[in-house]
């Protein structure tokens, strides 16, 4: 049933997921005005879905930052109406309820009607310059963490036109300096408009295509390939160096100018304190003044002067907001797109069929390469042939794999038959040593074949386990190692302890634990000795030694 399955969720790093698409999407600026945008992707349809997208807030953003400022001002705008709409009817039915309670309308004389309105528009001139002593102070704070927003100093009347040019100089820089961080973070695509940056991007890509051309022909070590990565890396460190440069450039400008406007900001403020100085010791001044002027005329005209501000104030506003309703309707897109993204018909790569015929030909380079280099070193022997043709030695037979038990032992058979008649009859003790040049060549296993052989035509053999570094003749035969030739060689036990019988015919000597010093012990005298009184009991004594090309 549907509500017995588990499903699982999977949030992916945006970062991740960011970085590899920069990684694979490269612009081309084609014209002044036209922009290429081309992504590579191992899925047609997303790639395509990708750009579509990116385009879609490309065009979005446009948009955005024409409005963004628009938008504030019609919100700050809102704010204000509505605190003016409430300010204005409180003020009306304040008038309203004074005249109904004294019942008289005053004819103010023109000289006091004169007075009252001077001192009105005063009063309002120094709450306006309050205003404007707060923002610049605001402002100047917001200098301090690098934050610029002009709409405030606007929206409250000041005149910035004596730092209008540096706001808009460091707001450019800060556009500067944020493309540059974003080209920081993926040097290898040109994301800012620096012709210099550019150029040098554009020849690390040839340089990037070059290098990945050489290795298709020489390998990591070839002096091209080596040229080249070098190249690239000095590229990438300059790219780097320019980037970190600018960068520091573009901070210190921005650190210049923000003084600068900090300085304007200054002088500004400081014009207005002395203003709202001068201002309020007029107001002191016609205060005095307007004491002569009857309590009730005065109260009304002071009511009806604040009603009438109030509205020309909201009548203000509501006309400065309908203007910025039209300007923010008024706004269209400048970005088109003029063609949108194709998938590819065939994949862009890998080519298959340059794959195909690269690979041929480096597969037959190198076959042809194995080859010479194996003729150049040919030093092996694989048959009878190479020994004859290196050697004089005589060649008394030659053994196939054990695993054909049959053939192996037939051949065991006839090596022993070969070596019965080379060797002189007069000997008492025949001992034969067998060894090889290195480890796992199959002595050991000829060794207990031969011997085994040999006590089968009712002779009295010995094989003796002489490789006392790693023993496994024991093995071969299926017997004990616990007590063997390291033990006699350096203790006092007898030999009869040490020998273990194969069969009828067929002794076992094994070599025992593992000792520290081996070639010390069987260069002994002991060791000669034991070999001699031996050799008085057995007819044949076989000796499985170390390999001689590996250890003494």
């Amino acid at each position: 049933p549907l509500d017995m399955i588990d499903y699982y969720v999977k949030k992916l790093n945006s970062k991740l997921i960011t970085d590899n698409i920069l990684k694979n999407l490269t612009t081309n600026i084609l014209s002044d005005n036209i922009l290429e945008l081309t992504y590579t992707d191992t899925v047609a349809k997303r790639a395509k879905e990708v750009v579509a997208e990116i385009a879609k807030k490309f065009r979005e953003v446009t948009l955005v930052k024409k409005t963004s400022e628009l938008k504030k001002r019609l919100s700050f705008l809102s704010s204000q109406i509505e605190v003016i709409e409430k300010q204005l009817e409180g003020e009306g039915k304040k008038l309203k309820t004074y005249q109904k309670e004294s019942q008289t309308l005053f004819t103010e004389k023109r000289n006091n009607k004169i007075i009252l309105e001077k001192l009105s528009e005063k009063k309002e001139l120094l709450k306006k310059l309050k205003l404007q002593f707060k923002v610049l102070t605001e402002f100047q704070n917001s200098l301090k963490i690098g934050d610029i927003n002009s709409l405030s100093l606007l929206n409250s009347g000041i005149n910035i036109g004596s730092f209008k040019v540096l706001i808009k100089r460091f707001n450019e820089v800060d556009m500067e300096l944020k493309e540059m961080q974003l080209q920081s973070q993926n040097i290898e695509k040109a994301l800012t408009k620096r012709p210099q940056l550019e150029h040098i991007i554009e020849r690390l890509q040839k340089e990037k295509s070059k290098l990945e051309e050489l290795k298709f022909e020489f390998t990591s070590s070839h002096p091209e390939v080596i040229e080249s990565n070098n190249k690239i890396i000095n590229m990438k460190e300059y790219i780097r160096d320019y980037i970190s440069a600018d960068i520091q450039r573009l901070h210190e400008s921005k650190t210049l100018i923000l003084n600068k406007i900090n300085i304007n900001v200054i002088t500004t403020r400081k014009n207005i304190g002395n203003r709202l100085k001068i201002l309020k010791s007029d107001i002191q001044s016609e205060n005095r003044l307007i004491k002569t002027i009857p309590e009730k005329s005065l109260t009304v005209q002071e009511l009806k002067r604040k009603f009438v501000l109030s509205e020309n104030t909201y009548t203000f506003l509501l006309q400065k907001k309908m203007d910025t309703e039209m300007a923010l309707a008024s706004i269209i897109e400048n970005t088109e797109i003029i063609e949108m993204a194709k998938e590819s018909i065939k994949p862009i790569k890998p080519n298959k069929k340059l794959i195909v015929i690269v690979g041929f030909i480096i597969g037959f380079i190198l076959a042809i390469f194995y080859v010479l280099l194996n003729r150049s070193k040919f030093d092996k022997i694989h048959n009878e042939d190479d020994i004859k043709e290196l050697t004089n030695l005589e060649i008394y037979g030659s053994l196939p794999k054990k695993k054909d038990k049959q053939f192996f032992e037939e051949e065991i058979r006839n090596i022993r038959t070969n070596l019965q008649l080379v060797i002189s009859k007069d000997i008492k003790c025949i001992n034969i040593l067998i060894s090889s040049t290195v480890p796992s060549e199959g002595k050991t296993t000829i060794a207990a074949n031969l011997a085994e052989s040999f006590s089968q035509t009712k002779k009295r053999v010995l094989i003796m386990d002489l490789d006392l570094r790693k023993p496994k003749l024991y093995k071969e035969l299926n017997l004990s190692n616990k007590l063997g030739m390291t033990q006699y060689l350096s203790s006092d036990i007898q030999i009869e302890e040490c020998v273990q019988e194969v069969n009828d015919n067929l002794d076992f000597f094994p070599a025992g634990a593992v000792p520290y010093n081996p070639s010390e012990l069987l260069i002994s005298e002991k060791f000669e000795n034991t070999i001699k009184e031996l050799s008085l009991k057995y007819e044949y004594i076989f000796f499985d030694t170390p390999p001689i090309g590996s250890v003494i």
